[in-house]
């Protein structure tokens, strides 16, 4: 639920934040865009950087205060031991150069116990650990008290000297030991227990922290996201529904409006330069239509009535109408005139018709009278074929005789005579005949 209004609260603020950039150019747009994006990851990175610095340095205090020094409270118990075993060997052995052994190794071990003692000091930076340390110095001070005087008395190869000094460690030097392990063993657990607790508590940070990062990272894209998105959309939408309207444009729908754009940047100066050009194209079309059209009527006598919005290449477009105005208005006078023309042309057709006519009607009696002229000649033209038949049968008839006889040879020569007389007279009569067919044929085409 808390997501859902942070979320909600995000995208409310986008809004807002994108009213505002709305009123921008979309190079400053997408320059105060980039530079927000830029500055929350900027913000994120730092964030990031400062968590791992705090973290390495809280590490690092951990192993300082807390891991390091247990190892050394470690070195110091054992130091306190060797100390205690030392004194026991002094005060055990009956050999002179054994216990001057057993001397050095307690001194080394009381300097070397000391030693870590001040190395730990400085990591107890607490009250507990301050505590402690003093808790230790006592028991210290007063253990190292008691065993001086153990080495003292006991320090020798005197056996009575020795049991002495061996129930002194028993009787007072063992409780003093005893109070300062437990001081040790106490520094040792609040060390570690105040390690354990400082480990938990970097985790719980580290744990907040990355929290705090995975929200921001989330917060952020979903604030980079949003804004991408509305600036591509108030870019991308006013762009295809631009692009849609030119489309319809050029399908010819001069009338419908253009789209609306809110943003106060280059694509509403785009939006409103096409509207002034749709408008003027439109104001365009409609008035050359109503010439066209007043044209079409049969008027001429008509002009534009926005001659201020033809200017550059549509100047040509009203050049173009005045001249075809002109010229179509001369052509229908030349067309007028050239009908009262035809009409008196038509009218002395008509007279040469009927002239035409009467002397058709003369020629086609004409025609009658060489009709029946060849027709006379055709019989004439039959009598002679007959003739001409009747010449030939004689002709072959004589020839025959001829053959038989040659006396009969003059009486065949006047016959061919005839006969060539005959054939003249048939050309004459079909020269007249072709003559007469000539003449009717022109005859027929004036007609």
């Amino acid at each position: 639920m808390g997501q859902q209004r942070t979320i909600l609260s995000i995208r409310k603020e986008t809004r807002q934040m994108f009213k505002k950039l709305n009123k921008m150019k979309i190079g400053a747009r997408l320059k105060k865009s980039f530079r927000q994006i830029i500055l929350i990851f900027g913000i994120l990175s730092a964030l990031v950087v400062v968590i791992m610095l705090y973290t390495i340095n809280n590490y690092g205090t951990i192993l300082d205060n807390y891991a390091y020094p247990q190892g050394d409270i470690a070195m110091a118990m054992n130091e306190s031991a060797e100390v205690r075993a030392a004194s026991r060997g002094i005060v055990g052995y009956d050999s002179d150069s054994l216990i001057e052994s057993m001397k050095e190794q307690h001194e080394q071990a009381v300097k070397s116990f000391e030693e870590y003692l001040e190395k730990i000091r400085p990591t107890m930076i607490t009250k507990e650990g301050t505590a402690c340390m003093d808790a230790i110095d006592k028991a210290w001070a007063e253990y190292k008290e008691v065993d001086a005087k153990v080495i003292e008395v006991g320090a020798t190869t005197d056996t009575a000297k020795s049991l002495q000094a061996q129930q002194m460690m028993t009787d007072e030097a063992a409780p003093k030991y005893q109070a300062l392990n437990d001081a040790l063993q106490k520094l040792m657990a609040l060390n570690i227990s105040l390690g354990n607790a400082e480990r938990a508590q970097l985790r719980t940070i580290m744990i907040a922290a990355l929290t705090i990062i995975i929200i921001v990272i989330a917060v952020s894209t979903i604030y980079s996201n949003s804004l991408s998105v509305a600036i591509s959309k108030s870019i991308e939408k006013p762009l295809n529904e631009l692009k849609d309207r030119f489309i319809t444009f050029a399908e010819g729908d001069i009338d419908s409006p253009l789209p609306t754009v809110e943003s106060e940047d280059e694509i509403k100066e785009l939006v409103s330069g096409v509207s002034a050009m749709s408008d003027r194209i439109r104001v365009i079309i409609k008035d050359s239509g109503r010439m066209l059209n007043e044209m079409s009527d049969g008027n001429f006598a008509i002009d534009t009535e926005c001659e201020e919005v033809y200017t550059g290449a549509f100047t040509g477009l009203l050049t173009g109408i005045r001249k075809m105005n002109e010229e179509i208005d001369t052509t229908v006078r030349g067309v007028d005139d050239a009908s009262g023309q035809v009409l008196t042309g038509s009218t002395n057709l008509a007279e040469a018709a009927q002239s035409l006519a009467e002397g058709a009607t003369d020629q086609a009696a004409s025609v009658e009278e060489m009709q029946a002229t060849i027709n006379e000649l055709t019989s004439g033209i039959k009598t002679t074929a007959e003739e001409l038949g009747t010449a030939y049968d004689e002709a072959y008839k004589y020839a025959e005789i001829a053959e038989g006889s040659r006396g009969d040879m003059e009486v065949l020569v006047q016959a061919m005579s005839r006969i060539n007389e005959t054939s003249e007279k048939i050309g004459a009569i079909i020269t007249q005949i072709e003559d007469i067919a000539s003449q009717t044929n022109l005859l027929s085409l004036n007609a």
